[in-house]
C-alpha cells in the first residue's frame, strides 16, 4: 500500500486542507485541530451540533504563519474572511480556559474578540474560537509520552480507498472520502487492510495503530452543503456489523483506524507502507 492522500483540519469540524507532506510536532500533525469552536457555556461545538461547520473553509499562509477562515455569505456571491495567527507566542497573554473534549479536560486559549464575532455570525449563534494550549499534556491512549490537540481521541485517522469502495457498493448513493475526515488515505491493498496494521513504516515515519475508529452521526453529514443527508453510511455499517461481515466492537460500528507517529518524522504523498517483522 502507498499513501494516496494527506489531510489536516486546522479547526475541529471545519473543512480540511489536502497537503503533499505532513509534518509533526509534540501534538501530532502540524496545524491539525489546533483550534476549536465553543459555545456560551464553554462546551465544544462540532458538526454533531452545528453541521454547517463543515462549510467553514480553512487555508494556511505558511510564510506569515496565519490561518485564513472563510465562508460563503447566504444569498451573495462573496465570502467573509478572517485571519487568525498560528504563532503560539501571540496567545501567551490571552485568557486560558478548561474545556472537556470527551473524557479529557483540556486547556484552551481564547482568540481575539473579532474572531469570536466572525464565528458567531457564521454559525448564527454565540460562539468563540479557542487555540490549543501546550502547557497541559493530553496523553495519547496507550502512549502517555505523547500528547494530542483538540482531536477526538487520536492524532491520526487512517482509511483506505479500497475500504470506501467496498462500503459504496452497499449504498444507494456513493459517498466521498471527506465524510470520514481522515488524516491519511491509503491505496493498493484489500478493503480494510488498514485494520490489520500494527507497527509499520510510512516513508520516514514509524507509525503504530492502537484502535479501530467508532463512527458517529458526523459521517451522515454532507461536507459540501453542511447538512445531515440521511442515515447513510451509518445504516450500512450497522448492517455489516449485524452480519458479522465487518469488524465490530462493543463501542459501535468501525471504519478507519487510530494511530500515532512514533518518531515524529514527516509523511509524504506516495510513501510506501512497510510492515515491521
Amino acid at each position: 500500500m502507498i499513501v494516496s492522500g494527506l489531510f489536516i483540519y486546522p479547526v475541529k469540524s471545519a473543512k480540511g486542507i489536502q497537503v503533499d507532506e505532513m509534518n509533526f510536532d509534540s501534538l501530532g500533525p502540524l496545524f491539525d485541530r489546533r483550534f476549536m469552536v465553543i459555545d456560551e457555556e464553554n462546551k465544544m461545538l462540532t458538526q454533531r451540533e452545528c453541521p454547517i461547520l463543515a462549510t467553514l473553509k480553512t487555508r494556511i499562509n505558511l510564510e506569515k504563519e496565519d490561518l485564513i477562515l472563510s465562508y460563503q455569505k447566504k444569498g451573495k456571491n462573496e465570502e467573509e474572511r478572517m485571519t487568525v495567527s498560528l504563532k503560539e507566542t501571540n496567545y501567551k497573554n490571552n485568557l486560558k480556559i478548561d474545556i472537556h473534549v470527551w473524557r479529557d479536560n483540556v486547556e484552551g486559549i481564547f482568540c481575539e474578540e473579532e474572531v469570536d464575532l466572525f464565528i458567531t455570525e457564521f454559525l448564527g449563534r454565540k460562539a468563540r474560537l479557542v487555540f490549543t494550549s501546550k502547557s497541559r499534556l493530553r496523553p495519547i491512549p496507550q502512549n502517555e509520552k505523547q500528547s494530542m490537540s483538540f482531536v477526538d481521541s487520536s492524532p491520526l485517522l487512517i482509511v483506505s480507498e479500497e475500504s470506501l469502495v467496498d462500503l459504496n457498493k452497499r449504498l444507494k448513493r456513493p459517498i466521498t472520502m471527506d465524510r470520514f475526515r481522515p488524516n491519511i488515505v491509503l491505496k493498493g491493498g484489500r478493503p480494510f487492510d488498514e485494520d490489520d496494521l500494527v507497527e509499520y513504516n510510512m516513508g520516514e515515519a514509524s507509525l503504530k495503530n492502537f484502535k479501530q475508529c467508532s463512527r458517529c452521526i458526523m459521517i451522515t453529514i454532507d461536507q459540501e452543503k453542511g447538512v445531515k443527508s440521511d442515515t447513510e453510511p451509518l445504516k450500512a455499517l450497522k448492517a455489516l456489523k449485524a452480519l458479522n461481515s465487518f469488524r465490530s466492537h462493543e463501542e459501535g460500528v468501525m471504519f478507519g483506524v487510530s494511530a500515532f507517529n512514533l518518531n515524529g518524522k514527516k509523511i509524504k504523498k506516495g510513501d510506501l507502507i512497510e510492515t515491521k517483522s
